[in-house]
């Protein structure tokens, strides 16, 4: 079992990438702790009860049930800030793989819909980084 372990100058770190359902929530594409311990036999030990942290988090995260402050406060508990790696997409990039995935089921008034009210959003917001919007 591999539990997502990367050794780098000699000290080994958790990695995980951002499940795809959760980018939304979580503005990473990857999140990733140093577990502070050159010994491997250790990292492991330290890593499973990680991921199990990790994996419950995610969990925790796709219930809905946690307000934005619990949201950022979970996440900074679980990985330090300046371990991520920032997801670079852009508004418009997003609402595009949305349509690509969703469109085959659509009606043909359901694209036209979905394409003036996305214009509309965009016009609203700016095409601004996914990372720096906000729910306020």
């Amino acid at each position: 079992m591999l539990l997502n372990l990367q050794k780098r100058n000699g000290t080994y770190y958790y990695r995980v990438k951002t499940p795809k359902d959760l980018r939304a929530v979580i503005p990473y594409l990857e999140l990733k702790k140093s577990l502070r311990t050159k010994d491997l036999q250790a990292a492991r030990i330290v890593a499973t009860g990680l991921s199990q942290k990790t994996q419950m988090s995610f969990a925790l995260l796709r219930s809905g049930t946690l307000k934005d402050d619990q949201v950022s406060q979970l996440l900074m508990d679980l990985f330090p800030q300046d371990n991520r790696t920032v997801c670079s997409y852009r508004l418009s990039k997003v609402i595009d793989m949305y349509i690509v995935e969703r469109a085959t089921h659509w009606a043909d008034k359901t694209k036209l819909i979905i394409s003036s009210l996305t214009k509309l959003l965009i016009l609203i917001l700016g095409d601004r980084e996914i990372g720096a919007l906000t729910r306020s």
